[in-house]
């Protein structure tokens, strides 16, 4: 028979093979006929890791850049996501796929699940905690992703203890950095970042999407760091992680509490519920107006789990070129365990 595992909330698996299924006969006191250890992981909030799960996360984001190199891959899909709305239109212009639109979220969740699996081939246990960031972060931490001083300096380099598997950070040869902000006062993140109650207010997607990647996205890229400051290299920040999963959360909870799980993107689950049109007025100019580029629509595929490059029949309808992007163009992989989606490799829609 079909059933569910779950858990109550806030007493989630904190180890692979701790949840253990039962199945007695008859009866919940009858004799036990089966059992089955496995794990229920969930995305928690940083500041409640135990310190093994911490470890084991921390651990395991090391081993995938140091060990098995495949960090920086994750770095420059988001790069090559963004680029093109810096080109010049005259030579090549392409939008920006993962920002600055509807598919904000969308495709952010793709991106950060598909990161979480490669940590989770290294640690079954792994999943990505989130930042919440209008509440007094742990995140900022010599045994977490890095305390750093407060000075008068432009960008310092943030100190972790001797034992923390990120101490040393660096990517393709360049050291780690953030601005020098204290970030230990709460009444100062409360009144920076917007609240779940204040996005939460906002009961239409388009809106809702829109003001969540202001503030806290924005805003909150801005504060951290000099990396997290420029969406070229933002991922190469580890910290990246839960502040992007946090705004996964935000969205997972928004649609949540107002039961807008719609796949057709009716009940204001998502807009523009339709794919994109090469013929709809405004999408033959790089400049923001009301088209909406090609992957931000819910029908639309989203680039580059769907292969897709080189130019389109208008502007807005660009995907970046084949010389750029073919070693990082393959459908989102398989799920490793029956039951999790996707069942085969599939090509991931905002409305899937």
């Amino acid at each position: 028979m079909n059933f569910v595992v779950a858990g109550s909330f806030p007493r989630a698996s904190t180890a692979d093979k701790d949840a253990v299924i039962e199945v007695h006969e008859g009866s919940a006191t009858g004799p036990q006929i089966h059992s089955h250890a496995t794990m229920v992981r969930i995305r928690k909030d940083h500041r409640y890791l135990t310190d093994q799960e911490r470890s084991n996360f921390l651990k395991a984001l090391s081993r995938f850049h140091r060990e098995q190199g495949g960090y920086e891959r994750f770095v420059r899909v988001h790069e090559l996501a963004s680029m093109g709305k810096y080109q010049d239109p005259a030579i090549y212009f392409w939008p920006d796929l993962a920002h600055r639109g509807p598919a904000f979220l969308a495709w952010h969740r793709a991106y950060l699940l598909s990161f979480e699996r490669e940590l989770q081939k290294i640690d079954h246990s792994v999943a990505l905690p989130y930042w919440r960031m209008d509440e007094l972060p742990s995140v900022f931490e010599e045994n977490f992703m890095g305390a750093n001083v407060t000075s008068t300096a432009a960008f310092v380099e943030p100190t972790f203890t001797a034992s923390n598997p990120l101490a040393h950070w660096s990517v393709n040869g360049e050291a780690l950095y953030r601005f020098p902000h204290q970030r230990d006062d709460p009444q100062d993140l409360k009144s920076r970042f917007a609240s779940d109650e204040k996005l939460f207010e906002e009961g239409i997607y388009a809106k809702f999407s829109r003001r969540l990647e202001g503030n806290p996205h924005n805003l909150g890229h801005n504060w951290t760091g000099p990396w997290m400051q420029n969406c070229m290299i933002s991922p190469s920040d580890p910290v990246f992680w839960p502040f992007h999963t946090g705004f996964d959360r935000q969205w997972a909870k928004w649609q949540w509490i107002g039961g807008r799980v719609q796949p057709d993107g009716s009940g204001e689950s998502y807009f523009p519920s339709d794919a994109y049109d090469d013929t709809a007025a405004g999408c033959n100019v790089a400049t923001p107006n009301g088209c909406a580029a090609v992957g931000h629509h819910l029908k639309d595929t989203m680039w580059p789990w769907n292969s897709a490059v080189g130019p389109g029949a208008t502007i807005k309808g660009n995907r970046p070129p084949a010389d750029l992007s073919q070693d990082y163009l393959e459908p989102f992989p398989k799920a490793s365990f029956d039951g999790l989606w996707p069942s085969q490799p599939a090509i991931p829609t905002p409305g899937t």
